[in-house]
């Protein structure tokens, strides 16, 4: 039986880095492929260029992966994406060689950038919450009172 002179960890994350440069290829390929990749496209910020190929050793370069990027250690550091409710729509603006994105309630109101959007979703969503919040605490006193009802004996005439 003979010693390795790596650890198990270094052999597992070379095997690793084999079996990607096999599947990587093909998710970019089904990437460029997709049918909704021009709409996805807009709504990610733009990321830098990828740097060639590394070979294998490191997901770092070869993936396009910073090292902070494992999920879960920044989570503060940026605002989670932003969910329109039913009714908002997302309009593009060509200005010049640039495009811009704007943010339509359902009235009608536009909102310029991200920010302005968000708190008017988020006003939205807390005037709901409140709206759901009393109404559940209505029907919980409609069914106490419907049970104390049932419980009474019937009128005797």
């Amino acid at each position: 039986q003979g010693f390795s002179a790596n650890t198990a960890d270094e052999d597992a994350l070379k095997a690793l880095a084999a079996h990607s440069r096999d599947i990587v290829p093909a998710l970019e390929e089904l990437r460029r492929g997709a049918v909704d990749r021009e709409i996805l496209e807009g709504l990610i910020p733009d990321e830098p260029e990828c740097p060639a190929a590394s070979d294998g050793e490191s997901s770092v370069p070869e993936f396009c992966l910073s090292e902070a990027s494992s999920g879960g250690e920044d989570l503060d550091a940026r605002p989670p994406p932003l969910l329109l409710p039913p009714g908002w729509q997302v309009q593009r603006l060509r200005r010049g060689k640039s495009t811009t994105r704007v943010f339509v309630d359902p009235e009608g109101r536009a909102y310029r950038n991200e920010a302005q959007a968000r708190r008017a979703v988020d006003s939205f969503r807390r005037g709901a919450n409140v709206s759901a919040l009393l109404k559940q605490r209505f029907e919980a006193r409609l069914a106490a009172r419907g049970n104390v009802a049932a419980r009474l004996p019937p009128p005797q005439s």
